[in-house]
């Protein structure tokens, strides 16, 4: 499997009663692998991720997303977040290869639920 990874998805968003954590990583042939889970007073396993918009500044930092959740009783949700100030995180592998984790504080929007907050985190 090529681990070429484009872009990497992954936090705990937390809202009033209901906490979500979406994970898509997109390779650079725009193959995707999804998971995670959303908790509403249980553990519902998310089936699938479909990234209806990202984008980024310079290609590479963060500054929004907007994704759609299908859990596992086929329900389906969308999810928007915005990127607060990031901190990158460069790094380069033993095979010379460059990469870029930025970490930030950002704000969500679960469906019509407002107010959701956690960190915003991208690998590309």
């Amino acid at each position: 499997m090529d681990w070429n990874w484009k872009l990497a998805l992954l936090r705990c968003l937390v809202f009033e009663n209901l906490a979500i954590n979406p994970a898509a990583i997109i390779t650079e042939d725009g193959r995707i692998a999804t998971g995670g889970f959303m908790l509403k007073w249980k553990n519902i396993p998310i089936k699938s991720i479909n990234v209806l918009e990202q984008k980024f500044r310079n290609e590479i930092y963060p500054v929004s997303s907007k994704l759609e959740i299908i859990d596992a009783y086929g329900e389906t949700h969308i999810l928007e977040g915005k990127a607060g100030p990031i901190i990158p995180i460069p790094f380069v592998d033993s095979e010379g290869r460059k990469a870029v984790l930025t970490q930030s504080f950002g704000e969500f929007k679960l469906d019509s639920i407002e107010g959701g907050y956690s960190t915003f985190e991208t690998l590309k």
